[in-house]
């Protein structure tokens, strides 16, 4: 049984929460001098954007947005268009601004906001690109498994030669201990391959 997040899954939800919190914390002691009210708006409104752009960080721990598609997912936009929508009229529609205690936003404070929303989109994209997810150690049999569906295609990841080894298990890190705990079958999920 793996964790659906793992160690590193966690260990990124606690950089991108520190450096949310930090840069929040900076936005609103930055226009502080301008008025609390000022302050506050920015760092609510800061915060709202980082998690706007935290989302693109967490579609994938191992493929890049240019390779998924920033617009691969069109409910995703649509969400998150909603909340910028929701944020806006938070910051600007009067009725909001009473209930909120909230004040319209300048450029100075977009600018302020959106420099310090970017190193979240550009940073993961880099690591990402930098360090792709390890493949599988290469082993014979590798097309026909793919065909077979050993690695996500057809057949559901069972054995092409007895149907039966390996049900679902996933390409992942540790997949041939894992395997072999299992099946008894050391070097694939073919059985044909070698115990």
């Amino acid at each position: 049984d793996e964790s659906v997040i793992g160690r590193a899954g966690f260990g990124r939800i606690l950089i991108f929460g520190l450096y949310t919190c930090l840069a929040s914390l900076w936005i609103f002691y930055h226009f502080l001098p301008a008025g609390e009210t000022a302050a506050r708006t920015s760092a609510f409104t800061a915060m709202v954007m980082f998690e706007i752009a935290s989302v693109f960080a967490f579609r994938s721990f191992h493929h890049t947005n240019f390779r998924i598609g920033w617009f691969s997912n069109p409910l995703l936009i649509v969400a998150l268009l909603v909340m910028l929508a929701a944020q806006l009229a938070a910051v600007y529609w009067a009725p909001l601004q009473i209930l909120l205690r909230t004040e319209p936003l300048d450029w100075a404070h977009w600018q302020a906001i959106g420099l310090a929303a970017l190193p979240l989109l550009v940073v993961p994209e880099l690591v990402k690109a930098l360090w792709p997810e390890p493949r599988p150690v290469s082993y014979r049999g590798t097309n026909r498994l793919r065909r077979f569906g050993a690695w996500g295609g057809q057949g559901g990841g069972r054995c092409p030669s007895c149907r039966r080894h390996a049900s679902g298990v996933t390409p992942r890190r540790g997949i041939f201990a894992k395997m072999k705990a299992q099946t008894g079958v050391a070097r694939g999920i073919d059985c044909r391959d070698g115990a």
